[in-house]
C-alpha cells in the first residue's frame, strides 16, 4: 500500500512540474505566430498560438505563460473578425494576468486595457467602458499615461467618444480635458496603434 500511494505522489509531482518540453516547444510557437502576424498571415498566426496554448496547458506552465498565450491568440482572433471569440478569450487571458499578479497591479493593465479598445474598435461601446475605466485607473496610478502621453491622449480621446456614444456626456468633457493635456506632454513619436476591424473581407 505504502508503495502505490509514494508511485501516486510521485506522480502528481511530476504532473504539477513545468515540463521543460513543452516550454521551448510553447515560445517556438509564440515567435511563429508573431512573425506570421507582423507578415500579416493572421491564419498561420492563429495555428501558431493555438499550438503555443496547448503546449502550456499540456506542459503545466502555469498562468503567466497561459495568459500571454491566451492575448496573442485573442488578438489573432479580433483581427479575423472572430469577435465572440475573441472576447472569451482576452477575459480569460486578463483573469490569469489577476491571478498571476494581482488585480489592478501595473503587469495586468495591458490585458484590461486590449479588451476596452478591442470593444470600442469593433463598436461595442457599453463594453469598451468599464474596461477603460479600470485600465486607465491603472496607467494613471502608474504613472504610464505620463510616460506615453500620445498614445494615451489617443486612449483617452476614444474613451471619451465611447461615454458620449453611451450617454456620459458629464464625465466625456473630463476624459477629454486629460486627452488635450496628454497631448500638450508630447515631445516625440511612438508607435501607432493598429484598430481591430468591425468587418472582414
Amino acid at each position: 500500500m505504502r508503495t502505490s500511494i509514494s508511485v501516486v505522489l510521485l506522480a502528481l509531482a511530476l504532473a504539477s512540474c513545468a515540463n521543460p518540453i513543452n516550454q521551448h516547444t510553447y515560445q517556438n510557437y509564440l515567435v511563429a505566430g508573431d512573425q506570421a502576424m507582423m507578415r500579416g498571415n493572421l491564419q498561420l498566426a492563429k495555428q501558431n498560438y493555438s499550438r503555443a496554448l496547448a503546449n502550456v496547458r499540456l506542459g503545466n506552465l502555469g498562468p503567466e505563460a497561459e495568459s500571454i498565450a491566451l492575448f496573442r491568440y485573442a488578438r489573432v482572433l479580433g483581427n479575423l473578425c472572430e469577435h465572440d471569440e475573441a472576447e472569451k478569450t482576452f477575459i480569460a487571458g486578463n483573469r490569469l494576468s489577476e491571478q498571476s499578479n494581482g488585480v489592478g497591479s501595473e503587469a495586468t493593465y495591458t490585458s484590461v486595457m486590449e479588451i476596452g479598445q478591442f470593444n470600442y474598435d469593433i463598436g461595442q461601446y457599453e463594453r469598451a467602458v468599464p474596461y477603460f475605466d479600470k485600465a486607465l485607473a491603472i496607467a494613471e496610478k502608474y504613472g504610464l499615461d505620463n510616460k506615453y502621453p500620445a498614445s494615451f491622449a489617443d486612449a483617452y480621446t476614444d474613451y471619451a467618444d465611447a461615454l458620449k456614444k453611451t450617454g456620459n456626456s458629464g464625465k466625456e468633457n473630463a476624459v477629454l480635458a486629460k486627452a488635450t493635456s496628454l497631448k500638450a506632454k508630447v515631445t516625440k513619436k511612438e508607435p501607432e496603434y493598429t484598430r481591430y476591424p468591425k468587418t472582414c473581407k
